[in-house]
């Protein structure tokens, strides 16, 4: 975070892992936001957050990365641009049941955020942001349980060209998808469509 704000001072108001996971973990379209990151020392100035959803079963996925946005191949969606960052990976073993077993976390710069923050080199555009989404997605994916299916790895790749772009499956094929496992093992999911 110090090369995305050099010389300004910053405080982050972090809710503990175990109670961000629960409120993820509640029911489609949830949310829990378990890091904003203030400007020290007022704590007032909020430079960016960092919040995960559970998408409902009818939503849509961000779609194909913008021109200007860096791709990355990683969970089952990744992109970012120089103030924001959004990764989307699978969790059904630590999600169950209750909507779709997909998770979305986001990295948003506020607008005192992007007056503070360094640009980036061209090169290292969305880099940063994607960074620190990262690393509080695999935080989230393992307290979840579901780090391992994630498909989220331990450093973050290298952009990849957006020819490579490969299309999530529809949130609602997901769900239908983990429906089907759940009742060949005898089990019901709850939060049905």
């Amino acid at each position: 975070m110090k090369d995305m704000f050099p010389g300004v001072a910053f405080r982050d108001k972090a809710v503990p892992p175990a109670k961000a996971a629960r409120d993820v973990r509640l029911r489609a379209r949830s949310r829990s936001t378990p890091c904003l990151v203030h400007r020290a020392p007022d704590g007032q100035t909020p430079l960016f957050s960092v919040e995960f959803v559970r998408p409902g079963h009818s939503d849509r996925w961000p779609g194909r990365p913008e021109p200007e946005d860096t791709y990355f191949r990683m969970g089952l969606d990744a992109t970012a641009d120089e103030d924001s960052a959004f990764i989307g990976f699978s969790c059904g073993k630590g999600v169950k049941r209750n909507g779709p077993p997909v998770v979305w976390g986001f990295f948003v710069m506020t607008a005192e955020g992007k007056a503070l923050a360094k640009p980036p080199e061209k090169a290292a555009k969305g880099r940063a942001p994607m960074a620190v989404l990262h690393s509080a997605t695999r935080s989230m994916a393992r307290t979840l349980g579901c780090q391992e299916e994630s498909g989220l790895p331990e450093r973050v790749p290298e952009p990849s060209p957006h020819d490579t772009y490969r299309e999530p499956p529809s949130v609602e094929s997901l769900y239908d998808e983990f429906t089907r496992e759940w009742k060949a093992d005898g089990k019901v999911p709850g939060g049905a469509p």
